[in-house]
């Protein structure tokens, strides 16, 4: 078995971890062990220009780094490990596998998996060209990117705490007018901030949306419409008991969709806010485009013939 793992040495956390992860799998006698770290965004491409030769890619490092890793990767059915080290680690609290070294290397050996579908993101560059990028759990504008900007020098000292500092710091987020073309049927909404949904659990697995799942082949578009960051806490408190009801939402269905607003706004993708970017901007749904191992701990785990 022939296995690469990708690592952000500057993610905010995980580095005695994946050291003892990857002597797991020394120990459990893994043909070849490949380690490339990042030393720059830019370096993605060389990264999997040999992926084919390997059985398992192993993405370590925040959520923004791995949503982009992930998207080089799309397609490519190579199953990928998702290596928590970040700050949130969101896309391997979603998939819910068991997070210890011992058990991540039994699942790497075990190659089990399920697909799953990603979002692609299209955005301007200030010098005209278009850009596109791939995210696994949620794009937005609004409060929910203000408060990633907010949030950025904080985390390396607070941790997740950074997220909530940063929200109350905002208690009147601006408001906006937004144009949302979703499958081609334009909404006019009033709100916050728009989300666009793939995987839906935040922190301590609140789900912002029960109903969403990263395997309909659709996304979850949430308006956020609370004036107040206060006034957002009903739909937080219902979510964190699992109820439906979500009162400062407004929430629709679609493969594809475009978003402008009346004035530029940040764009950010799982936690990464994307510097001199802003509306206007546009996102589709690549179904079953990323391959995660999963284990018995996840709610996605299918057992394998």
């Amino acid at each position: 078995m022939r296995i690469l793992i990708v690592h952000n040495p500057k993610s905010g956390s995980g580095q005695s971890a994946l050291f003892d992860y990857i002597n797991d799998l020394v120990d459990s006698g893994v043909e070849e062990l490949v380690i490339r770290n990042i030393l720059s965004n830019k370096e993605n491409f060389e990264f999997f220009k040999d992926a084919k030769d390997f059985d398992l890619i192993v993405l370590s490092g925040g959520d923004g780094t791995l949503a982009s890793l992930n998207y080089e990767l799309k397609y490519s059915d190579i199953p990928v490990q998702v290596f928590p080290s970040g700050t949130a680690n969101l896309i391997a609290q979603n998939l819910n596998n068991d997070h210890e070294p011992v058990a991540m290397a039994q699942a790497a050996l075990a190659l089990e998996s399920e697909y799953f579908d990603m979002g692609e993101l299209c955005y301007t560059e200030a010098d005209g060209s278009k850009t596109k990028i791939g995210f696994s759990m949620i794009a937005g504008i609004g409060f929910d990117a203000k408060i990633m900007q907010d949030s950025e020098n904080l985390k390396k000292t607070m941790g997740q705490a950074a997220y909530v500092t940063a929200a109350l710091t905002n208690v009147s987020p601006q408001t906006a007018t937004f144009t949302l073309t979703l499958d081609g049927k334009v909404e006019v909404v009033e709100g916050i901030a728009v989300l666009i949904v793939n995987f839906a659990d935040l922190a301590q697995r609140i789900s912002l949306i029960n109903e969403a799942s990263p395997q309909d082949g659709l996304f979850h578009i949430v308006v956020l419409k609370a004036g107040k960051t206060i006034e957002l806490l009903p739909s937080i408190l219902n979510a964190l008991f699992e109820t439906n009801n979500r009162p400062n939402f407004e929430i629709f269905t679609a493969k594809e969709v475009a978003i402008d607003s009346d004035q530029a706004l940040p764009i950010q993708f799982d936690g990464d806010v994307i510097e001199g970017a802003s509306t206007p901007f546009s996102a589709r749904v690549l179904e079953n485009a990323s391959r995660f191992i999963v284990d018995k701990n996840s709610p996605y785990y299918k057992k394998q013939d």
